[in-house]
Order: C-alpha cells, then structure tokens, then sequence
C-alpha cells in the first residue's frame, strides 16, 4: 500500500517537472491496480516526457488502455516501445503499430 509520502516521492520521480506525465499519474494513481502499474512505469524508465507520449500519443490519453499494455506486454517489448519513442516523430507511429493500436497500412 502506497502511504502518502511515498505517492509523492513517486510522482516526483515518475513526472520528471512534466506536466503531461503529471496528467497521466494522476489519472493512473486513480486506477484500482496503481501499484502494479506504477511500478512497471519505474522499471522500465517510462518516466517524464516519454510516460506523456505513451500515454497521450500512442494510447490517446486512454489510462485504461495503457495500464493494460504496461501489465500485458513483456519487459523486453516495452523497452522496444521506449526506444521508438525516444527516436522522434516516426518512433510514435511504430510504438502504436507495436502495441496493436495501429494496424500496418501497406
């Protein structure tokens, strides 16, 4: 169970002074498996800016969707989703095609 001071301590790790990824917390901190989602948001470094695009760009600010993906996908795959995010405008198209939210327009 997370105590007061330790929701703190973790949005400021999680947020990084980025508002979107503030907007994203709060909306995960509200969810019934917080922990569990939280947690995987720590271990694989999606924190700051990169927590916003996840959320806002690719799941379309949907914390129901991306609590699932956090929890469903391997850690390996997520960490793939974290570099395409990291490598600009095109990684944000690849990291939804990756988690299924975009299908492959040949």
């Amino acid at each position: 169970m997370l105590g007061a001071g330790d929701v703190s301590i973790l949005v400021l790790a999680v947020c990084r002074g980025n508002i979107g990824a503030l907007a994203c917390v709060t909306e995960l901190l509200g969810r019934e498996d917080k922990e569990a989602t939280m947690s995987i948001v720590m271990n694989t470094r999606f924190v700051g800016p990169l927590l916003y695009l996840l959320w806002n760009d690719v799941f379309d600010r949907s914390s129901e969707s991306l609590s699932r993906c956090l929890r469903g996908c391997s850690y390996d795959k997520l960490c793939d989703v974290r570099e395409m995010l990291e490598s600009g405008p095109l990684g944000i198209r690849e990291a939804r095609i990756a988690v299924g939210v975009d299908e492959v327009a040949l």
